[in-house]
């Protein structure tokens, strides 16, 4: 009821559905981050071995019964006020396997190995902060959260449980290391998909091919007599790139073409319109300075 009552209140201060799907998951991975940090130091402090790490009694169960009302509290707001932003993979398959994930946890005294990984919802704290305040998103900081934690030491605790020596911290059984590996497996399809969106964002071009140079950026019916600073950056910006794109339609022109064609092919690229007659051609030659700086 807590995080309903907060997501009641804060979702006035978001304007998209997008954001206000993101609340809770900040919030919850803001505090389950804060509440790893214990158990990280028993892990760093005992020469990065799990045998050291150590339940701190109702501390844990605490933990973990607040990340299971905010998998239980995110699906149902999921489905009454952000249905669109809850798919199937990342929405209902994995809280509901987390929540029985917890649940086993519980049941059999692990509270510890999940309070540990637990460091593992830094990731999403940063994606959270980038959603709801967009101009401190950062990528960058994302993935690289996301490989140290969900992927590196995520690797390092299953290969730790699924030593026979550190089997005492768990009863000698093997459903720990499973679960983490079989969970491993996911966050590294997910780092997979980060990784192939930073490639595609790579190899977006400066301009689209099919824009020809004889087509405005923007139709000169709408260019008033005086243009604001930020209207006039914002067209030198489109101009700059159509002037890039054509030179490199140029450049890749001549080496495609056969020596023959070369001449006739640069004849007709300087026989095009200079950028200044155009900027007369449209009544703004004199703000030509204005609009490169």
């Amino acid at each position: 009821m807590a995080l309903l009552a907060l997501y009641d209140l804060s979702s006035p201060y978001f304007s998209s559905t997008k954001q206000r799907a993101w609340i809770l998951t900040g919030f919850t991975s803001a505090v389950m981050t804060l509440l790893s940090l214990p158990f990280l130091y028993d892990f760093v402090a005992g020469n990065a071995s799990v045998l050291y790490v150590h339940s701190r009694g109702a501390l844990d169960v605490y933990a973990l019964r607040f990340f299971q009302s905010y998998l239980i509290s995110d699906l149902i707001l999921g489905a009454l006020s952000y249905p669109d932003q809850v798919d199937l993979l990342s929405g209902w398959i994995h809280h509901s396997v987390y929540i029985l994930i917890v649940e086993v946890a519980i049941y059999r005294e692990w509270t510890h190995i999940f309070s540990l990984a637990s460091i593992m919802e830094l990731p999403t704290l940063v994606m959270s902060i980038g959603k709801l305040w967009p101009k401190f998103k950062s990528t960058v900081l994302f993935a690289t959260t996301f490989f140290l934690t969900r992927i590196f030491f995520h690797a390092t605790l299953a290969a730790s449980y699924s030593l026979s020596h550190n089997g005492a911290s768990v009863s000698h059984s093997k459903i720990p290391a499973a679960i983490l590996s079989v969970l491993l497996l996911l966050h590294v399809f997910w780092f997979s998909q980060c990784i192939q969106g930073f490639i595609r964002r790579a190899n977006i071009p400066l301009a689209s091919p099919d824009l020809k140079p004889s087509e405005p950026a923007i139709p000169l019916r709408a260019v008033p007599e005086l243009v604001g600073a930020r209207q006039l950056l914002a067209r030198s910006s489109l101009w700059r790139r159509r002037r890039i794109h054509r030179r490199m339609v140029y450049d890749k022109a001549r080496r495609l073409l056969p020596a023959a064609g070369v001449a006739q092919f640069t004849k007709f690229y300087d026989m095009l319109p200079g950028r200044q007659t155009l900027y007369d051609a449209v009544g703004l030659g004199g703000r030509e300075s204005e609009m490169t700086n």
